[in-house]
């Protein structure tokens, strides 16, 4: 697929918002965005010392409507997990910018297409509310 130089622009401004935004998101570990399953020690298993695993949900932006690109061309896709035994927050270190139409979301991904509050930087909005 070729891209006009407007659909570069608004992706190159869209893709380094999200990284911005991702990097607010607070955790306490971080994984590969290709990471599903992360396993730890945590704390909070009865028998003592052990690890856990624990499901990292994909989370999905897509472009809002900007000057020089159609909205949805572009999403900027990261997981993100909270374990429920002890805590502990894990997100991708970075993330994954890539054209929508051909990356479409897993089953049970959060999509923010509508929510267009997170990409104007809401911190209230992030994976971590």
């Amino acid at each position: 697929m070729s891209l006009t130089p407007g659909e570069r622009e608004a992706g190159r401004a869209f893709r380094t918002r999200c990284q911005e935004l991702l990097l607010q998101v607070p955790a306490t570990a971080v994984c590969s965005p290709f990471t599903v399953w992360y396993r730890h020690e945590c704390r909070d298993i009865d028998q003592g010392a052990g690890t856990w695993a624990m499901r990292l949900r994909q989370h999905y932006w897509l472009l809002p409507a900007t000057e020089g690109a159609e909205e949805g061309l572009f999403a900027f896709i990261f997981r993100w997990g909270l374990c429920s035994r002890c805590g502990l927050r894990v997100r991708s270190g970075t993330g994954r910018f890539v054209i929508a139409r051909d990356n479409p979301p897993e089953k049970g991904a959060i999509v923010a297409y509508q929510n267009r509050a997170v990409l104007a930087g809401k911190a209230s909005d992030t994976p971590a509310s």
